[in-house]
């Protein structure tokens, strides 16, 4: 083999390589985007969750400062 053969036989394994990395990279980069709507989907979940706890609290609360004010108003 000359140097050329040489010289060709390298930069045909180098451009390979960067095909493969292209295309792990691109894979990777698909992967995180799948994975970053599921985390936005489960974020407006939580967020969904905690405004519908605060709501329960918040009239669980009222209830029961409710009750207990008109109860000792209702028996005097």
């Amino acid at each position: 083999m000359t140097t050329n053969d040489d010289m060709n036989w390298l930069l045909l394994g180098l451009s390979t390589r960067l095909n493969d990395l292209e295309t792990a990279v691109a894979n990777g980069n698909a992967r995180i985007a799948h994975l970053d709507a599921q985390i936005i989907g489960l974020t407006d979940e939580f967020q969904r969750a905690i405004a519908h706890l605060k709501k329960g609290v918040k009239e669980v609360a009222t209830v029961f400062l409710a009750s207990g004010s008109g109860d000792s108003k209702t028996q005097t």
